[in-house]
């Protein structure tokens, strides 16, 4: 039912005047992206340190996975066992 309502919203006037008129931005769409003459790019490796303290919850998957483990049935886990040994 709820992907029905998706598409039904996705085909209607609504979705197709709101979301898919670019008009507004005709005039910016094709422009280069502004280049700081101040400021040289930021390499991968320090853009990602920034977003470092986001991970700190550390061992959380660890966790949740052995929490998912304790509620699983017997042939749910040899079934996740079995996947795991298959692993490259």
């Amino acid at each position: 039912i709820f992907f029905t309502q998706i598409r039904l919203w996705v085909q209607s006037d609504f979705f197709e005047r709101y979301f898919m008129n670019t008009t507004n931005y005709d005039d910016i769409i094709d422009m280069d992206r502004p280049v700081s003459k101040r400021y040289t790019p930021m390499s991968r490796q320090a853009r990602a340190a920034q977003f470092a303290p986001f991970a700190a919850l550390t061992g959380l998957d660890d966790t949740m996975e052995d929490t998912a483990m304790i509620h699983l049935s017997d042939v749910e886990r040899e079934i996740i066992h079995e996947k795991f040994e298959e692993a490259p």
